[in-house]
């Protein structure tokens, strides 16, 4: 009944239990005292192959039991009804024969402690468990039995050394070394057993210790030491080798193997023997001993003869894989190669000569003696010996090249080389490749001088051998033939012997030409050298004159301002202002040809500006020359002073008229555009080294007169001129302009066939207008406040000083920078303006601005210079420079600058 009680129980419950059993990888059965099954889980009837419960239930599980099993199973579950938990591994066979490891748990089940009325099995499924378990173990007995089959003595050693296993040969090492460490007959701690070792290994111990110490330690994987362990009986020498295992080997770490290398020690040692006797029997013959592979000549031995021979170190030799190869001379390298390929491929012994390349550069002969050593028909080896013959091929091979190097060198020359007597007949010859050029007629032996040169030529070449053959000097002999057109050539003569010359006779045509051409560069360069010079002078003596001009012209202008108009002196200043204002066209001119006068730039068209000035040129020339204009419709713009442009127009043009004279003639204006590169502009005045590209021109050409060279190369120079008036600054001032512009100028003519200039102007990168237009005020306008005047001048410093005060200024003054400079500073707070010269002594307008900024950079400064405000505050450019005054002024310009620099 209680049974029954407690089965009803276990199926009421197993439905509650039927979800959570269901998930589990394990059979759950209630048995009974003689194992029939009372309840079973979906798992269970898996592990028994049943398709329902039925099949299982009301049978005893020791049916599925294998016989050998049975009894044991039995047992366990008689335990289980008695109280007692059991646990077995057994194998059973399932409804459909399949076999299976199970492990096995038994539970008593009761109404209550100590009465069991049924027992529950737990079945896990073992299988690939045991079958892991039979693999380890067959794998463990396999490698037990391969250690045991190898000679070296082998032990395992886990993570704390401690050996784990030893095969046979450590076993039996350890029996027959026990009295050197008894350690060794015991599977303890490899470190202990370095530490108490004894005898001829003792060294070493430490040594392996440490080296089982990184290993375990993670530093390295590995390491190995040679070591002699001698016993009393016999030297004996091993090999200790260690090895990491992998972390998935625990708990083995590493295995140590000690082999057993004494009898290669003895073979290696009886080697060396045999190779130091060998070796000083190959270092006894005079030569270089060597081996080699025979299908890539690669060395495999050679001699220390090698290296005291050659200078590469053995190493090289060996190493370097096409080392005979790379070495051979490279005269004697194909064919030394070709040579031992064919007789090694026929297998023929064979004795051939070669050069080899020393360390140190030099050639060195060898002959070389090879024997081939084949296997099986086959060339396998060659071995020979090297023998220097260096002293042997000096004599013959400083013959041939002395040969070679004669008739190569006369090959080459592009001369014309032969041979004379005293009478002039030609006894061999050698026409070089410029020969065609060189005789004006065919050479050839037995012919003589007369029959290859004009006559008089043939005179001078026989005058030369003889007085070569009988001074024994060298004869220089020129002369100048034209066939296609006029060569120049040098001879040289030589006497050879008694009864011959050596003549050598080069065409120099292209050495005169470059001659002719340095002279004529070096005379440009003269040229150029003479009007930048003049140019320096006369911007000098212009800059200089320019202040003179402006103090004569400031007195005059002021006093017009205080002679009234009635006053008969007034007239007379007027005329003296005039004329100081001529001089000052005058000294524009010379400022112009500097490069250094006044511009206004803009962009200007060059054809409008040409055609706008018609009417002007048609008065301005001889009313019996014709004026014609080619001028481009769709002329690129350059930027420039139109005004400076207009005065080279007028002054070419006026120059043009004036070739002419009384005659009839034409004068032609032409513009476009031309495209110059640099063989162009190097032929202009000046070069300047110009910058390649578009450049916009001006020509002016005329029949007139033209000039000769001599003129020619003096047009541009100041105050030079053919003409019975004038002042010679015409041209000069054209080219001081055109150079301003960054331009240029070519210059054809030729006595009397007439002249053209034609002006190159760079084209403008972009459009825009930087023209500045001066207002001038009323005389009325009155300024205040206190106003600093730095002129190295005194006669414009004066000047200035005394039209600023009747502007109504408090004026202070200062005649260089460094004075200009120390006013400023104790007076910067109440300076309205400064007006600072551009040149002075000492300090300069430049560096006295500079300091002015940075001591108080808002007063305003304006600038004062003779040469043109481009030129002059270039340097200034973006510095916040308040305006520039341009010398010679007057009243009116001073003040309107003023003006507009105070803002009012």
């Amino acid at each position: 009944m209680e049974r029954a009680a407690v089965i009803s129980e276990w199926s009421e419950r197993e439905a509650y239990f039927r979800t959570l059993l269901a998930g589990l990888p394990a059979g759950i059965l209630l048995l009974s005292p003689e194992g029939e099954v009372l309840g079973v889980n979906p798992y269970g009837l898996d592990l028994l192959e049943a398709q329902s419960r039925e099949e299982v239930v009301g049978r005893s599980l020791l049916s599925w039991a294998i016989d050998s099993y049975r009894d044991a199973f039995q047992e366990r579950i008689r335990q289980g009804f008695h109280g007692t938990p059991g646990h077995l591994e057994m194998e059973i066979e399932g409804l459909r024969g399949t076999r299976r490891w199970v492990e096995v748990h038994l539970t008593p089940v009761g109404p209550e402690p100590g009465r069991t009325v049924a027992v529950q099995a737990h079945l896990q499924d073992i299988t690939e468990h045991k079958r892991t378990e039979s693999e380890l173990r067959n794998a463990r007995q396999f490698l037990q039995a391969t250690l045991d089959t190898l000679s070296a003595h082998i032990c395992v050693l886990d993570e704390q050394a401690n050996i784990l296993a030893v095969n046979r040969a450590w076993r039996q090492f350890a029996q027959e070394n026990a009295a050197l460490n008894p350690l060794l007959l015991s599977e303890g701690n490899y470190l202990e057993i370095c530490d108490t070792a004894t005898g001829s290994c003792s060294e070493e111990a430490p040594v392996v210790a440490a080296g089982i110490r990184a290993i375990l330690s993670g530093q390295q994987e590995s390491f190995e030491l040679e070591y002699p362990c001698h016993s009393p009986t016999e030297q004996r020498w091993f090999l200790a080798r260690a090895t990491r295992f992998p972390d998935q080997y625990s708990p083995a770490r590493m295995a140590i193997a000690h082999i057993n290398i004494t009898a290669l020690k003895q073979a290696e040692e009886e080697a060396r023997r045999a190779r130091r006797a060998y070796e000083e029997l190959i270092a006894s013959i005079d030569g270089i001993v060597w081996e080699a592979d025979a299908n890539t000549f690669r060395f495999l031995f050679v001699s220390a003869q090698a290296e005291r021979l050659l200078g590469y170190p053995i190493r090289q030799w060996l190493e370097e894989p096409d080392f005979w190869a790379n070495h051979i001379h490279p005269e004697d390298r194909e064919a030394a190669i070709g040579f031992c390929i064919a007789r090694t491929r026929a297998l023929q012994d064979h004795h051939f000569d070669y050069r080899m390349i020393a360390a140190d550069g030099r050639a060195v002969w060898l002959h070389d003696m090879v024997t081939v050593v084949a296997e099986n028909g086959r060339a396998v080896k060659l071995r020979g010996i090297m023998v220097d013959i260096t002293a042997r091929k000096e004599a013959e091979l400083a013959l041939r090249r002395s040969e070679e190097r004669n008739r190569a060198l006369i090959e080459v020359l592009p001369d014309l080389l032969f041979v004379v007597d005293r009478d002039g007949t030609v006894h061999d010859y050698r026409a070089g490749n410029g020969h065609p050029h060189t005789l004006p007629a065919p050479l050839s032996a037995g012919c003589s001088l007369g029959a290859l040169f004009p006559e008089d030529l043939a005179g001078r070449f026989r005058e030369a051998v003889v007085r070569a053959m009988d001074n024994h000097e060298i004869v220089t002999l020129e002369y100048t033939l034209t066939r296609d057109s006029e060569r120049h050539f040098e001879a040289r003569v030589t006497a050879m012997h008694t009864d011959r010359a050596l003549v050598i006779a080069r065409d120099v045509t292209e050495q005169k030409r470059a001659e002719a051409e340095k002279r004529k560069f070096e005379a440009q360069m003269l040229h150029a050298q003479k009007l930048e010079s003049l140019g320096v002078l006369a911007g000098g003596i212009a800059h200089d004159f320019n202040n003179l001009l402006t103090g004569i012209l400031g007195y005059a202008d002021l006093a017009l301002l205080e002679l009234p108009a009635s006053s008969p002196a007034r007239s007379l200043v007027e005329k003296m202002v005039d004329g100081a204002r001529r001089a000052a066209e005058l000294t524009g001119q010379m400022l112009a040809y500097s490069g250094k006068g006044r511009f206004v730039i803009e962009p200007v068209n060059l054809s409008e500006l040409t055609a706008q000035m018609a009417q002007l040129l048609q008065v301005s020339i001889s009313k019996r020359c014709v004026l014609k204009y080619y001028l481009h419709p769709d002329l690129p713009l350059i930027e420039a002073d139109a005004a400076q442009i207009r005065q080279v127009v007028m002054n070419l043009v006026i120059n043009a008229s004036e070739a002419v004279g009384d005659q009839d003639g034409l004068i032609t204006i032409t513009t476009g555009v031309i495209d110059c590169d640099r063989s162009y502009l190097t032929g202009t005045y000046l070069d300047d080294q110009l910058p390649e590209g578009r450049y916009v021109y001006l020509e002016v050409t005329d029949n007139g007169c033209g000039m000769p060279p001599d003129v020619q190369a003096r047009i541009f120079e100041p105050f030079f001129t053919t003409k019975l008036t004038g002042r010679g600054l015409g041209l000069a001032a054209v080219l001081g302009i055109v150079r301003g512009h960054r331009g240029a100028i070519k210059c054809y003519s030729e006595s009397g066939k007439g002249t053209a200039f034609k002006v190159l102007l760079p084209v403008a990168q972009a459009a825009g207008t930087t023209s500045a237009t001066e207002g001038v005020p009323g005389l009325e306008w009155r300024g205040s406040g206190t106003v600093l005047i730095v002129d190295d001048e005194p006669l414009v410093l004066e000047m200035a000083r005394r039209m600023l005060e009747k502007m109504g200024f408090t004026v202070l003054t200062a005649d260089n920078g460094r004075e200009g400079l120390e006013v400023f500073r104790q007076h910067a707070g109440q300076l309205r303006c400064v007006l600072l010269d551009m040149t002075m002594p000492q300090m300069d307008g430049e560096q006295t601005y500079r300091e002015m900024r940075r001591l108080h950079e808002e007063v305003p400064v304006i600038l004062m210079s003779g040469y043109n405000e481009q030129t002059a505050t270039s340097r200034l450019a973006g510095r916040g420079l308040a305006g520039f005054v341009h010398k010679p002024y007057d009243f009116a310009t001073l003040s309107s600058a003023v003006r507009r620099a105070l803002g009012e």
